[in-house]
């Protein structure tokens, strides 16, 4: 039981999962063994996920040097695995299954059965909002002065329309403004000019970006400048700046992949400098001056003396 309660399984390999195994595991091995030295060796990570490699959007030479480092380091990679079954008590288990707070999880996979585990963290990704599946599909009315058609021709009726959303996930379908758009039966389209949808919640009609907080925000920054300066209909349609992208892999290693453009920047780094890159990017996010120094100074003290634990 205390082997099955040890072991930490997440399932989903893509940079949340994986960031969260990398932190996991410098975090036993850094301060819980410390503390609890009759238990080396005993806590176990493992890192589930349906595709053959871990963060499948890095390039293939990056993903690859994910996963060697991460099982160096003690991580148990499982890639091409599928999970279909967790619930309460051990394995071998007869049922009913009841709810033990004390005792530990079984996660059952295709490829090897079940598994004892004490702690499941679930990071294959976000379902869409309910509000935008489930409560905004028709459109009963709306004022025709704040929607035009394609081509800019008023609307002349406000009956039998609906939500235009993409097929395949849900979102709502925005124009290059990232302006909500409506649908009738014949396909016609009409675009709402004052109802706006950024984020998960809506895909652009131009190209869809990766659903990243990184586009998030400049979406978000780009409309905001659109409306403060009221020129949203003389300016381009959004489009994305891709700066690149991070993803921690434990023992102060990590990856960084930036867009093919400048001739004379290395396109991918791995290790250390990646790490330090990381730090920095993420520092330098952060809005305040204060926040700045305080994170700074926490990590410092972190690698010095270690995380602040307390003990009962």
């Amino acid at each position: 039981m205390r082997q099955h309660l040890l072991h930490f399984a997440i399932v989903g390999a893509g940079p949340t999962g994986t960031e969260l195994a990398a932190s996991l595991r410098d975090f036993i091995k850094s301060d819980l063994v410390t503390l609890y030295p009759a238990l080396e060796g005993m806590p176990r990570i493992s890192l589930y996920d349906v595709a053959p490699k871990v963060l499948s959007t890095f390039d293939e030479s990056l993903s690859r040097y994910a996963m060697e480092t991460m099982k160096r380091e003690g991580i148990d990679v499982r890639t091409s695995h599928h999970i279909q079954d967790l619930r309460w008590g051990a394995p071998g288990d007869e049922p009913p299954y009841e709810m033990d707070p004390r005792g530990c999880l079984t996660l059952t996979t295709k490829e090897e059965g079940q598994v004892g585990v004490g702690m499941c963290v679930w990071v294959t990704g976000n379902a869409m909002n309910e509000l935008i599946t489930g409560s905004l599909r028709d459109v009963k009315s709306f004022p025709t002065q704040s929607a035009v058609m394609k081509d800019d021709i008023p609307v002349q009726s406000t009956q039998g329309w609906r939500y235009k959303k993409a097929p395949r996930t849900g979102a709502l379908l925005v124009d290059g403004h990232l302006r909500v758009q409506l649908e009738d039966s014949s396909g016609a389209t009409a675009v709402l000019n004052d109802v706006f949808a950024i984020g998960d919640n809506a895909m652009l009609e131009t190209g869809a970006p990766p659903a990243t907080a990184q586009v998030t925000a400049q979406e978000a920054k780009w409309l905001a400048a659109r409306l403060n300066h009221g020129d949203l209909g003389q300016t381009p349609g959004f489009s994305f700046n891709n700066m690149g992208t991070l993803a921690y892999i434990g023992n102060a290693k990590a990856l960084l992949q930036l867009p093919d453009g400048e001739r004379h920047i290395p396109h991918k780094v791995t290790g250390r400098m990646a790490w330090l890159v990381w730090n920095s990017a993420y520092l330098t996010m952060t809005i305040s001056w204060r926040n700045k120094l305080r994170i700074a100074v926490r990590w410092l003290l972190n690698r010095l003396f270690g995380r602040d634990i307390s003990r009962y």
